[in-house]
C-alpha cells in the first residue's frame, strides 16, 4: 500500500502522475482484499490535505495537482450531511449550476426516484449521482461522462462514501440498503454507453450540460483520451462543440442530442431533466423540446453569477447571424435582460453579469409514437426532416394527431419500396374505416362497397355534371361557383337559397334533372328537411346530391347530423347520394379528399369510371392521413362484442329508374367501353400477366421518401420551397432543350390526367380536334371520348414501332383545321420505342405544323436504357416559340411514384 509521504511527492511532480497514482487506489478499491485498506488510506490522505491547505483548495491542486471537497446535501441547516469528493483539476469544480440542479432534484418526493433506475449525464466528479443514491434510494444510479478523468474520480468517490471512515458499508437514508450496490459510473458520449445495449431503459434522465460553443471550434468527434492535458479535459465540462442541430446556433446542439437519446432510453412514463443556462432566451430553449413533440414543466429556476471563465465572444458571434439576442442581467434581481454584446463590454467595464438557470422536468405523453419517428430521423438521408421538425401545437390533441400520424407515416415509408397506383374506388382500408366510423359513430349500416373515394369536392361534383345528361341543375351558391363554367345553350344553372323548404318548391316548379345542394346549419340537423327533400325529389324525377362537409368532422364527440342519424334507419333511395369532403383538419389544413355515399350500385361503377378517365386516382397519402385518423377513433371500440346489423343493399338502376331519371350520357358511356375501363372488370389476379401494365415497381428513389416525409413533419413552409417550377424549367432544359419563357406558364395537378383532362376540355372551347396516333395511350383516347372532343387518328404501323411518319401527319394536318396532336414522347406507347432527333425534326418541319398545337406526353422519358446520341433542342425545332406545345410530364414512371399524384404541363 502507498505510503503517504511518498504518495504526496510523487503526485506533486505532475498532474499526470497524481492521476496515475489515483488509478493505482481505485485498483485497490475495487479489489475486495484490498479494499478496506485502500479506503482507510484515503482518509489518511484527506485528514492530510485538509490539515495541510485548511480547506484552500486551489493551493492543493496547484501543489498536490488534486484536492478533497466535501458538500452538505441535507438541504437542512440544523442537520448536515456531508458528501466527501477527490476533485481532480481536469474536472468540473462543484459550483451554482450544479447546486441549481441539484435543488431542483430535490424539490421531488423521494417516490420520484426510490427503486427507480436513474442515470446522470455529465456527472463530473459524481456528487450529484452519489448524493441522489443517498437521499433517494433508487434501485440503481448511474453516472455518464465524456471526461476519462472525472469517471475516474467518481469512481473514486464513491468509494469515498459508500464506505466510511472506517471503510465501513453506508446505507441509503429510506430502504437501509448499502449504497455500494446502486451506483455505477462509465466513461459515455452522454447515453452512447447504453445505445443497443438490449432492453436498458431509464425511469429518469438527467443532466447538466454544456451549452457554449467552443471559441476555437473544436470538431465533436476528436479522440477523448485520458492522457490529454487538463485544460482540454476541463473545457469539455464548460463548452461543447457542433452537433448538426438547428440547435446549435444557441449551444443547445449537445441538449437537443441528449433529448434524442433520452427518447430512445426512457420508459414510458419516465421523466427527463435538464439544468439549462437561460441565456438564449425562454423562448428559445423551450422550443429545443417542444417541436420535438416534448411536454415541459419548469422545476426550479434561479439567477446565476456568469462564470468568469465562460467566453462570451461566440454567443455575439450569434447575435450578429440571427435576430435573436441572448439575455444577461445586471443583478440579481433584475427582469430586464441585456444582450451578450453589452454584457461583456458592461463586464469589461467592471461590471457583474448574471443570467437565469432553469430546472426542466421532460415527458412524452405519445412516446412510442414520438420514438417510432425518430427512428427514421435518424437517417443522415432525414436531416432536413430533423431541421424542420415541428410537433409544436397550441392544441395537446392536435400534436397528438399529427405525432401518431407521423409514428404511422415512418412505418409506411419503412415498408414501402415504391408509391403504385391505388384503387379507382379509393383504397379498401379507407373506405372501411369511413364506414366503420359512420357506422360506430351514427349508427349506420355502410360497407366499403357503398363508398367512392375522390381527390376533392370540386372533382366529384364536375364530374357528376359531366356524366348526367342534364338541361337544368339547380345549386346552392357555393356550388354554383363551381358548376357556373358548365353553362351552356344546352344546360341551364340556377342558384338557389340554402333552404331546403324553398328549394323543394323550386324542384316542384322547375323539375330539374339534378340538384346540388347543402343545408344550412340548422336544417342539417333534421332528419325531417331531408326525408322531405328525398320525396319531392323522387315525386319529381331529380337527382339529389347533398353535400354534408360542412357538418362532418372526425371527432370522437361527433356533432349531431340529421342527414346520417336519418341513415341509421333508412335506406338511402337510388337517386340520392352524400357527398362529404373531409375538410375539417386542424393539422394539415390543405389536404382534403372527399367522399361519396350511395346505395346506388350503377352510380359508383359510372363515377368510379368517370374518375378514371379525369383524375385517375385519389392521392394515396391524402388518402393514408384520412384512414390512419380513422383508425385511431375506431382501434379502441369493441365491434365485435357488439350485435352487427345486416349491411345496406346496393341496388342497380332499373329501366324504370332510368325512365324516369336523368341518364348518362352516350359520349360517357361509350368511353366506358374502351379496354382501358373494360379491364376493371377482368378477373385480375396476383397471378395475372398484364402487358397493358405501364407501372415502374423498382424502387422509389430514396430523396422522394425523405421529401415527403419532411413535407408532413414541417409546418410553416415558405411558398418558394414548394415551387416546383425552377427545377422544372431545368429539367425541361436539360432532357429537351425546352427553355420556357416568361409566356409560358406551368400548370400543376393530382397526376397528368386532370391536366389532360383540361386539355381537352380547352381544344373543344377553341373548337379543336384532337388527333391521335394509332396504338396511343388508350386513357387519353377514352378520355378525349369521355367529354365528347372530336378525334382523328393517324395511321401508324408495326413496321415503325407506332411512330407518327410526317406524311401521314402531313394529310391529317392538311384536312383538318386546328389540330390538337397528341405525342408520346420521346418513348412511344406502347411499344418503347424512341424517337430520334431526326425524326422529331422531320414532325415538327410538317407544312401547316404551325397551325397545330403539339401536345407531348414526356411522362415516359427518364427510364431508356440508352441516351439519345444527340440531345434533344426542341426550342429550335419548335421555331422559337413559333408552334404552339404542351408538354405533360410527372413522376409516376421515373420516381415509381403514380400513387402520388403529380403532375405538370
Amino acid at each position: 500500500m502507498f505510503n503517504l509521504h511518498t504518495f504526496t511527492e510523487q503526485c506533486r511532480q505532475s498532474s499526470n502522475q497524481a492521476f496515475e497514482n489515483f488509478k493505482v487506489i481505485l485498483r485497490l478499491l475495487e479489489d475486495k482484499s484490498s479494499r478496506r485498506e485502500a479506503r482507510l488510506f484515503l482518509t489518511e490522505l484527506i485528514n492530510f490535505i485538509q490539515e495541510r491547505f485548511s480547506g484552500v483548495n486551489e493551493a492543493a491542486i496547484e501543489s498536490f495537482h488534486f484536492t478533497f471537497l466535501s458538500i452538505d446535501i441535507s438541504n437542512n441547516k440544523d442537520q448536515s450531511e456531508l458528501i466527501s469528493l477527490l476533485h481532480f483539476p481536469s474536472t468540473f469544480t462543484p459550483e451554482e449550476w450544479s447546486y441549481t440542479f441539484f435543488e431542483g432534484l430535490s424539490r421531488y418526493n423521494a417516490a420520484e426516484f426510490q427503486n427507480k433506475t436513474l442515470v446522470e449525464l455529465g456527472c463530473g466528479n459524481g456528487w450529484i449521482t452519489i448524493a441522489m443514491a443517498k437521499k433517494f434510494a433508487p434501485r440503481k444510479v448511474f453516472g455518464l461522462d465524456i471526461n476519462p478523468r472525472a469517471i475516474i474520480c467518481s469512481k473514486i468517490n464513491l468509494y469515498l462514501n459508500v464506505l466510511d471512515g472506517q471503510a465501513d458499508d453506508v446505507k441509503d437514508k429510506l430502504n437501509e440498503e448499502n449504497l455500494i450496490d446502486k451506483i455505477e459510473f462509465y466513461e459515455s458520449d452522454l447515453l452512447g454507453y447504453f445505445i443497443n445495449k438490449q432492453s436498458f431503459y431509464f425511469d429518469v434522465i438527467f443532466g447538466c450540460i454544456p451549452q457554449v460553443l467552443h471559441p476555437e471550434n473544436f470538431v465533436v468527434n476528436e479522440i477523448i483520451n485520458e492522457n490529454q492535458i487538463d485544460d482540454f479535459l476541463y473545457s469539455y465540462s464548460n463548452y461543447c462543440a457542433k452537433q448538426g442541430y438547428v440547435e446549435d446556433l444557441f449551444g443547445l446542439g449537445l441538449i437537443a442530442k441528449a433529448l434524442e437519446q433520452g427518447i430512445d432510453l426512457i420508459k414510458p412514463g419516465g421523466k427527463l431533466i435538464f439544468n439549462i443556462g437561460g441565456r438564449p432566451g425562454k423562448k428559445i430553449l423551450e422550443r429545443l423540446f417542444e417541436r420535438r413533440g416534448v411536454d415541459i414543466k419548469k422545476i426550479w429556476q434561479r439567477k446565476v453569477i456568469q462564470a468568469s471563465d465562460t467566453e462570451i465572444t461566440p454567443m455575439i458571434n450569434i447575435e450578429e447571424q440571427s435576430p435573436n439576442r441572448f439575455e444577461f442581467y445586471m443583478d440579481l434581481n433584475s427582469n430586464e435582460p441585456i444582450s451578450a454584446k453589452t454584457a461583456k463590454y458592461y463586464v469589461h467595464a467592471g461590471g457583474q453579469i448574471f443570467h437565469s438557470l432553469t430546472v426542466y422536468e421532460c415527458t412524452l405523453q405519445n412516446l412510442d409514437s414520438i420514438r417510432n419517428i425518430f427512428s427514421l430521423l435518424k437517417d443522415v438521408d432525414y436531416q432536413d426532416a430533423l431541421h424542420g421538425l415541428d410537433l409544436c401545437f397550441k392544441d395537446k390533441s392536435t400534436a397528438e394527431e399529427k405525432i401518431n400520424f407521423l409514428s404511422a407515416l415512418t412505418r409506411k415509408l419503412n415498408n414501402t419500396s415504391f408509391f403504385p397506383y391505388g384503387k379507382t374506388k379509393g383504397e379498401t382500408i379507407f373506405r372501411k374505416r369511413i364506414a366503420q366510423y359512420l357506422n360506430s359513430y351514427y349508427h349506420t349500416n355502410f360497407t366499403h362497397q357503398h363508398l367512392l373515394i375522390t381527390p376533392n369536392s370540386r372533382s366529384l361534383i364536375s364530374n357528376i355534371v359531366n356524366v348526367y345528361s342534364a338541361s337544368l341543375i339547380l345549386a346552392d351558391t357555393d356550388h354554383a361557383k363551381i358548376l357556373r363554367k358548365y353553362e351552356s345553350k344546352n344546360l341551364i344553372l340556377l342558384e338557389v337559397p340554402q333552404s331546403s323548404t324553398l328549394l323543394e318548391e323550386l324542384i316542384t316548379k322547375l323539375k330539374p334533372q339534378l340538384v346540388i345542394f347543402s343545408f344550412n346549419e340548422l336544417q342539417s340537423k333534421s332528419i325531417e328537411c331531408f326525408k322531405s327533400l328525398i320525396s319531392v325529389c323522387e315525386k319529381e324525377g331529380t337527382r339529389l346530391f347533398v353535400n354534408i362537409s360542412a357538418y362532418l368532422e372526425l371527432s370522437s364527440f361527433p356533432q349531431n347530423n340529421g342527414i346520417l342519424n336519418y341513415l341509421s334507419e333508412n335506406n338511402l333511395p337510388n337517386h340520392v347520394a352524400i357527398i362529404c369532403g373531409l375538410v375539417k383538419n386542424q393539422v394539415y389544413s390543405d389536404l382534403e379528399v372527399c367522399f361519396l355515399l350511395t346505395q346506388n350500385e350503377s352510380m359508383i361503377e359510372t363515377l368510379a369510371n368517370s374518375g378514371e378517365l379525369t383524375y385517375s386516382r385519389t392521392p394515396m397519402f391524402l388518402q393514408f392521413y384520412y384512414s390512419e385518423l380513422l383508425f385511431d377513433l375506431l382501434k379502441f371500440q369493441m365491434v365485435s362484442v357488439r350485435k352487427s346489423q345486416k349491411p345496406a343493399g346496393l341496388f342497380k338502376e332499373s329501366a324504370d329508374f332510368e325512365d324516369k331519371f336523368v341518364r348518362v350520357r352516350n359520349n360517357v358511356l361509350e368511353s366506358f367501353d374502351h379496354p382501358c375501363i373494360q379491364t376493371n372488370a377482368l378477373p385480375i389476379t396476383k397471378t395475372t400477366i398484364r402487358l397493358d401494365y405501364g407501372e415502374n415497381e423498382l424502387v422509389s428513389p430514396k430523396s422522394l421518401n425523405t421529401s415527403i416525409f419532411e413535407s408532413f413533419i414541417r409546418q410553416n413552409i415558405a411558398d418558394e420551397e414548394i415551387d416546383a417550377l425552377p427545377e422544372i424549367s431545368t429539367l425541361l432544359k436539360s432532357r429537351f432543350g425546352i427553355n420556357p419563357s416568361n409566356e409560358s406558364k406551368i400548370h400543376f395537378g393530382t397526376g397528368v390526367a386532370p391536366l389532360f383532362s383540361a386539355l381537352v376540355q380547352t381544344c373543344m372551347e377553341q373548337h379543336g380536334t384532337l388527333v391521335f396516333p394509332q396504338g396511343a395511350y388508350g386513357y387519353f383516347y377514352a378520355t378525349a371520348r369521355y367529354f365528347n372532343a372530336p378525334i382523328k387518328i393517324i395511321s401508324t404501323s408495326d413496321n415503325n414501332q407506332f411512330k407518327i411518319l410526317p406524311s401521314e401527319l402531313s394529310q391529317v394536318i392538311k384536312d383538318t383545321t386546328n389540330c390538337w396532336i397528341f405525342l408520346n414522347f420521346p418513348l412511344v406507347n406502347p411499344t418503347g420505342a424512341k424517337y430520334e432527333t431526326s425524326e422529331i425534326e422531320a414532325i415538327l418541319n410538317v407544312p401547316g405544323i404551325s397551325n397545330a398545337t403539339i401536345i407531348m406526353d414526356t411522362v415516359f422519358s427518364g427510364l431508356e436504357f440508352e441516351k439519345s446520341a444527340e440531345p434533344y433542342q426542341l426550342d429550335k425545332l419548335f421555331d422559337n416559340g413559333k408552334i404552339k406545345y404542351v408538354v405533360l410530364g410527372g413522376i409516376s414512371k421515373e420516381f415509381a411514384g403514380g400513387g402520388l399524384r403529380f403532375g405538370y404541363s
